[in-house]
């Protein structure tokens, strides 16, 4: 007569063995509603971080290459900080949902920008080039031709 061993030891090498074959995980242990909402909120403050970082850069190159200005580091970090708290309010997913969701709008924004970045230049460059122009012209002379006062004709006249 054969005898099978039942005891729980057999049982779970038997039980872990099959699993491990076929791919089974593990369960993973019931998390309380604490810990959801403290995992929930440690990956807003990571997309609210990532998402100012990434304004903060954005603002900075915009105002050197638009305007030409250097504005300091902490304006332009309140102002990306709210826009990011914003962006995740509004975009669950953060900055790269909202990315991914207005990608066309967002790069014919970008092709504005980078238009209006070009005319400005472009006008930059005349007025610059104007004033060499104008710089360089010789101004005429008088030769005493009229006294202080005088107008053309009490010049001719008299």
């Amino acid at each position: 007569m054969n005898e099978v061993d039942t005891s729980q030891d057999t049982i779970n090498l038997e039980f872990t063995a099959a699993s491990d074959a076929i791919g089974i995980e593990p369960e993973q242990p019931i998390q309380t509603p604490q810990e959801v909402a403290a995992m929930e909120e440690a990956e807003r403050e990571a997309q609210i971080a990532i998402a100012q970082q990434m304004i903060n850069s954005t603002l900075r190159l915009s105002f050197g290459m638009m305007m030409d200005v250097t504005v300091d580091n902490q304006h332009t970090e309140e102002a990306a900080k709210a826009y990011a708290v914003l962006i995740v309010k509004y975009f669950p997913g953060g900055l790269f949902s909202l990315i991914d969701r207005y990608k066309e709008e967002l790069g014919a924004v970008t092709a504005t920008v980078m238009l209006i970045n070009v005319v400005n230049q472009a006008k930059a460059q005349q007025v610059e080039e104007a004033e060499q122009t104008t710089a360089k012209k010789p101004t005429s002379s008088t030769s005493g031709a009229f006294t202080f006062g005088e107008s053309a004709g009490e010049a001719n006249n008299g």
